[in-house]
């Protein structure tokens, strides 16, 4: 509970506001992680486990598609294409943007860009975490 509690009151100490959206350290989180942050004052939480969000996903426990060197262009524009196909939230998790292929969950700036590029073109909405927070309530 203080950690969770106390590094978003950090945060709001430091000037940053809103802090209102949770990324579970590791992705590891329960019942209980949930409930300390929701009433430590997040309105969600992000895990790491695989999927697509809609109306009946836990906002805390949203899901993600993790982005890194295995994944390939292709296949990330095609969950791009199944988001937009079955009206559902996707969460892009990064972790490096970085021509480094040591980085292995990074992607190369130029895949990055074609991945952008692709969304913009896309019929689909790009929106923020606490943005779609707000579409799930």
């Amino acid at each position: 509970q203080e950690e969770i509690n106390g590094s978003r009151q950090a945060l709001l100490n430091a000037g940053f506001n809103p802090v209102n959206t949770i990324a579970y350290p590791y992705g590891e989180f329960d019942a209980e992680v949930q409930q300390i942050a929701q009433d430590s004052g997040f309105i969600l939480g992000r895990s790491v486990l695989r999927g697509y969000n809609d109306a009946t996903t836990d906002p805390y426990a949203l899901v993600i598609q993790q982005v890194g060197r295995t994944r390939t262009l292709s296949e990330m524009q095609g969950w791009i294409d199944q988001a937009a196909a079955s009206k559902t939230w996707l969460i892009f998790m990064f972790h490096q943007i970085s021509d480094n292929q040591n980085d292995t969950f990074g992607i190369t700036q130029s895949d990055f860009q074609a991945l952008v590029n692709y969304t913009t073109g896309a019929d689909v909405d790009t929106i923020t975490v606490s943005e779609g927070a707000v579409l799930l309530n």
